[in-house]
């Protein structure tokens, strides 16, 4: 009986020890599970502490790649600053460059200027040189004719004097038409058209005037001969503009001389008395009564001039004779003469 029980005494004490050792299997279970935990960590964590070569290679280029892209990113902000500054130093120079062609293109003009007034200025004074030749060799030629005169005078030739009636001139006023002499030949000149002509070419060089002192041009041909002229700018003065209540400038005509186009213009003396000549066409046409005939006259056709002169006498023609020496051209200006006929 006693040891039923102690055996019924011990049951309970059995059920307790049960639970306790579950309790401490459970946490036993939970160690071995937090060991593996931490050793399957410590794995990782052995395997991070210990990488790929490979992967080390990798991010090593990747770090390299990350240097090189930010050098260039300082390169290329380095090269924008540097655009910039070169861009606006070509826009100075360009601003620069344009106020230099200004400027060449103002000095240009005014030495086209200049050179233009030194070029007339020489070809007057050429032409005065020219004309100085020309009087001084027509002065020797007279005298040489003077000196043959009197030498045939003194062997007692007998010299014929053709005497014109009307021996008193009168400066013409009224309608004049002219020829040229020269080279025994007779040229009708078309003065008036010519002059015409001029006026209305000058409409067209006044603007001019306003760059330059001087302009010169031509007009023509007709009747075979040009017309070069020269104009002027005259400034009015401050004393003019005080007595006429008018300032600025004006145009005045300088010259003007005929430039024929052929050395053998017009008809010899015999074809001009001819009936049906050019010099009978123009002066056929004419009134005596109003009209004077001029003949600008060069050394080598005095002797036909002498003829001509009759035969314009004889047809009721008063004549204004024009003796010209030799190479000088055929000209006038506003303060030149009148012809005087006979």
């Amino acid at each position: 009986m006693a040891r039923r029980s102690i055996t019924a005494s011990r049951e309970p004490t059995t059920s307790g020890d049960d639970s306790f050792l579950d309790i401490v299997a459970n946490i036993v279970g939970i160690l071995i599970i937090l060991v593996l935990v931490a050793g399957v960590r410590a794995g990782r964590s052995a395997a991070v502490a210990r990488p790929d070569p490979e992967a080390l290679e990798a991010q090593r280029q990747v770090a390299q790649l990350r240097r090189t892209a930010d050098s260039l990113q300082r390169d290329v902000l380095q090269l924008a600053a540097q655009e910039t500054q070169l861009t606006a130093q070509v826009n100075l120079t360009r601003n620069e460059r344009a106020q230099l062609a200004v400027l060449e293109a103002d000095l240009r003009h005014q030495f086209d200027v200049l050179q233009q007034q030194l070029d007339e200025r020489q070809q007057r004074e050429l032409d005065l040189l020219r004309r100085r030749q020309i009087a001084e060799d027509e002065l020797a030629q007279l005298r040489s004719e003077i000196d043959r005169l009197t030498s045939a005078t003194k062997e007692k030739e007998v010299v014929k004097l053709e005497s014109l009636p009307t021996p008193i001139s009168r400066l013409v006023d009224g309608n004049e038409e002219h020829f040229q002499l020269r080279a025994g030949r007779i040229t009708y000149i078309p003065l008036e058209e010519l002059l015409a002509r001029l006026k209305q070419d000058a409409q067209r060089q006044i603007s001019k005037l306003q760059q330059a002192r001087e302009v010169t041009s031509i007009v023509g041909p007709v009747g075979g001969f040009r017309m070069r002229y020269m104009l002027e700018r005259v400034d009015i003065s401050p004393r003019e503009q005080m007595a006429t209540g008018r300032g600025g400038s004006y145009a005045r005509l300088v010259e003007w001389n005929l430039v024929p186009v052929s050395n053998l213009l017009g008809e010899t003396l015999a074809e001009a008395l001819e009936p049906a000549s050019e010099f009978h066409a123009v002066v056929d046409n004419l009134d005596p009564r109003t009209t004077t005939v001029t003949l600008w006259t060069y050394p080598d056709s005095f002797t036909e001039y002498r003829r001509l002169r009759r035969e314009l006498f004889e047809l009721g023609f008063q004549t204004a004779g024009r003796p010209l020496p030799h190479e000088v051209p055929i000209g006038g200006s506003p303060e030149g003469s009148k012809s005087a006929g006979q």
